[in-house]
């Protein structure tokens, strides 16, 4: 809760709290003082939840690869209605305001059911618009009222991420692909495939709400690690584990160190999930490619005594354009240095997590497979064992070819490593209906 006694331009106090002056004719004429209660939680790299964290931790939490959770921060630091009404405004502006009306009475959770997919594009494009020019600001605030006192750097390219049902939005995969991660899914990945920095740290704040089985799937078992690619995507024997998967509340905001592998999970709910995105680096950003840099402004390119509860009502950028940092190449000058062999990339060094999956006899299976182990059969099958009993299921999900040998089994169903279908071990059925089932057979042995 953020309680207002009296205020002017920001001096951080302790971990809870910052005030200000207000000083005329050199004299301090009154106080003014800003609470952040937040409510704070952190994930381990074990799954462990930690409640109630201090702001002070955060930072040292996050570079450690803890996920740290900010239970409704929008709604602390007074942003959580206008991100729903930037939302709105460009769903007015695409649609109209009878469809705006309907989804602002029903929630943006039911954006497909007003919105028509012809018209997501468009309002994707329209909300990235009024983003670019206050989330910089709103990301440097952030993180200022979490403690961070230095100098830091904020990524320019603030994004609204719309996740609307599979079932719904399949139509669209192909058309969608450019927006990748936006409006369709992103499978397993480090940020840094796309050049953005080793040294990034991430904002994933919820607008709606944000169910386990439509948000983001963070691999704790590969955190940090560089895993190996094949055609531009991670090579198909990677073994990454067990994922967290988050519930929020709208107004949340996720905060992860960009050297987690993440990838979107496919949405099986009957939901939209809306949520936006931005970035920073606490020291100057570390590039992958550093020849082909992305924009980041200064923190100080923002002012200090900004008021966050009418930001987004102010008209244009929110800030100091100028000061951002100058690095790199130009486009022309990059491609005239990579044809003459020069190469600016360096990416971390791999680490591969393959595992041996030696295939295991039919005839062996029950005597070799405990409950829930996956086994593979041959190079289409797997098998595994649910309440005692063998049953044997195809090997690649039916989604997009995962290898199901390097999922896991949970509730009867088998997980799919790459993006979190759910395939029920008894009937085969997907966790989304318009995606084919899954061969399933039980084993007599």
């Amino acid at each position: 809760m953020l309680a207002t006694l009296l205020f002017s331009s920001p001096v951080y106090c302790s971990n809870k709290e910052w005030c200000t002056a207000l000083i005329v004719n050199n004299k301090v004429v009154a106080v003014f003082l800003e609470l952040y209660m937040y409510t704070i939680d952190s994930i381990k790299l074990n799954g462990e939840v930690e409640h109630q964290c201090s702001i002070d931790s955060v930072i040292a939490r996050t570079l450690a690869g803890e996920l740290i959770v900010v239970r409704k921060g929008m709604q602390d630091l007074e942003l959580f209605d206008q991100s729903v009404d930037l939302v709105i405004n460009s769903i007015e502006a695409v649609c109209g305001s009878d469809v705006a009306a309907a989804v602002k009475r029903d929630g943006v959770e039911k954006i497909h059911v007003h919105v028509a997919l012809d018209q997501v594009e468009a309002v994707y494009a329209n909300a990235r618009v009024e983003l670019a020019l206050k989330m910089p600001a709103v990301t440097a605030k952030t993180f200022e009222s979490l403690g961070v006192k230095q100098d830091f750097y904020v990524h320019d390219a603030s994004l609204i991420r719309l996740m609307m049902p599979y079932d719904v939005m399949k139509s669209k995969q192909k058309e969608f692909q450019k927006h990748l991660g936006k409006l369709t899914l992103h499978g397993p990945h480090h940020d840094h495939y796309q050049n953005v920095p080793i040294n990034a740290i991430n904002t994933w704040t919820a607008v709606g709400r944000v169910d386990s089985d439509n948000g983001m799937l963070i691999f704790p078992d590969v955190w940090g690690k560089n895993l190996p690619l094949e055609n531009g995507e991670i090579r198909p024997d990677q073994h990454l584990g067990r994922p967290i998967t988050l519930d929020m509340n709208p107004g949340d905001i996720l905060i992860f160190h960009s050297n987690h592998m993440h990838a979107s999970r496919i949405n099986s709910t009957n939901e939209t999930r809306v949520v936006l995105t931005n970035r920073i680096c606490l020291d100057k950003p570390e590039y992958p490619d550093a020849a082909r840099p992305q924009k980041y402004f200064l923190s100080s390119a923002f002012p200090a005594d900004l008021d966050l509860s009418a930001i987004f009502s102010l008209k244009g950028f929110v800030g100091d354009k100028r000061k951002h940092l100058k690095t790199g190449l130009s486009k022309a000058v990059h491609k005239i240095a990579t044809k003459v062999g020069l190469d600016f990339v360096k990416y971390p060094v791999e680490t591969s997590t393959a595992i041996s999956l030696e295939p295991i006899a039919i005839t062996q299976l029950d005597e070799q497979l405990s409950e829930g182990q996956i086994a593979v059969v041959d190079d289409k099958t797997c098998a595994t064992k649910v309440d005692g009993k063998v049953i044997s299921f195809g090997r690649k999900c039916p989604h997009q070819g995962a290898d199901l040998a390097l999922g896991f089994i949970e509730n009867g169903k088998v997980f799919c490593p790459h993006h979190g279908l759910t395939l029920c071990l008894k009937t085969g059925e997907a966790s989304c209906s318009s995606i084919k089932s899954l061969r399933v057979e039980a084993i007599e042995v």
